[in-house]
C-alpha cells in the first residue's frame, strides 16, 4: 500500500506562492502584479479549503471529489497568461476568477451549489485580493470568457480576456471556424446554431483540452450539443480527433 501524506496547508502555499513570483518576475510584470502572488496563493488555497467543507460526495454526487491537483489547475491558468495583456492587478483577478469557475465550477450539477461556489469565490475577493465579484466579472456577476484564439494576428495564441463588446466578434471567428470545419470535411458538415450559451461551451472545451492533462464528462440529454461543439472545439484547436466505440463482442475501435 502506497500512501501519500497530504503537505501542510504553509507548504502548498510556499510552493504555489514560489511558482506565481516566478511568474511574475522572470516576465517583468508591473511592481503592483508583482506583489500579490501571496495573495493569489492564499485566496486558491482558501477557496480550495471551503469547497471541500462545503461540497461533500454523496451518492447523487459522487464527482464531488477535490484535491491539490484542483489547486494547481487554478493555478496553471494564471502562469499562462502573457504580460503585454495585463494592464492591472485587477486583470489578474478577473482571470483567478475566471479559472476558479472553471475548475470548480464546472463540476457542479445544481443552481443552488454553483450559486454557493460563487459566494466562496467572492468571499476569498474581498478577504484576501480586496477585490469583488463585480470587479472581477460584470455588473450581473456573469462569467468573463479567456481563449488563446482570439487574436491570432502574431502567429502565435495567446490566452486573453474576451470583453462583453468583444463578442460578437468572437462568435464571427467561431462561425468561421465551423464554415472551415465544413468546407474541410464535408461528409461530416455540422450545422450549428451558434448562440451565446454554445460559444461558451465551445471555448470552454477548447480551455481544457489545451491545458496539460486536460480532460472533461460533458453530461447532458441526446441532441444537446455536446458532440458537435467538443469537434468543433478540437477543430479551433488544431487537434486531431478520434471516436472510441465498442462493438457487440465488447472489442474497441477507433474512428478518425
Amino acid at each position: 500500500m502506497v500512501n501519500f501524506t497530504f503537505p501542510s496547508e504553509t507548504q502548498v502555499r510556499r510552493i504555489f506562492q514560489n511558482i506565481l513570483s516566478h511568474k511574475f518576475m522572470t516576465q517583468d510584470f508591473d511592481d503592483e502584479i508583482k506583489q500579490i502572488s501571496e495573495s493569489l496563493a492564499l485566496a486558491t488555497i482558501g477557496l480550495y479549503n471551503s469547497i471541500a467543507d462545503n461540497f461533500l460526495p454523496t451518492p447523487t454526487k459522487s464527482h464531488y471529489i477535490f484535491n491539490m491537483r484542483d489547486i494547481s489547475k487554478v493555478i496553471q491558468g494564471v502562469y499562462i497568461f502573457d504580460k503585454f495583456y495585463c494592464d492591472s492587478k485587477l486583470t489578474i483577478f478577473r482571470l483567478w476568477v475566471h479559472e476558479s469557475l472553471r475548475v470548480f465550477h464546472d463540476r457542479l450539477i445544481s443552481t443552488t451549489d454553483r450559486s454557493k461556489l460563487k459566494k466562496l469565490i467572492s468571499d476569498q475577493l474581498e478577504q484576501a485580493l480586496q477585490s469583488s465579484m463585480k470587479e472581477c466579472t460584470d455588473p450581473d456577476e456573469n462569467e468573463t470568457i479567456f481563449v488563446d484564439f482570439f487574436d491570432e494576428s502574431q502567429n502565435r495564441q495567446i490566452y486573453i480576456e474576451v470583453v462583453q463588446k468583444q463578442r460578437e466578434e468572437l462568435k464571427k471567428i467561431i462561425e468561421d471556424k465551423l464554415v472551415e470545419f465544413n468546407e474541410k470535411f464535408k461528409s461530416a458538415a455540422m450545422n450549428i446554431t451558434l448562440f451565446e450559451e454554445a460559444i461558451s461551451y465551445v471555448c470552454k472545451i477548447n480551455r481544457i483540452i489545451k491545458f496539460s492533462r486536460g480532460h472533461g464528462m460533458l453530461v447532458g440529454e441526446g441532441g444537446a450539443g455536446r458532440h458537435s461543439l467538443t469537434k468543433l472545439a478540437t477543430f479551433i484547436a488544431k487537434y486531431s480527433l478520434c471516436q472510441v466505440t465498442i462493438s457487440k463482442n465488447f472489442k474497441l475501435k477507433e474512428f478518425r
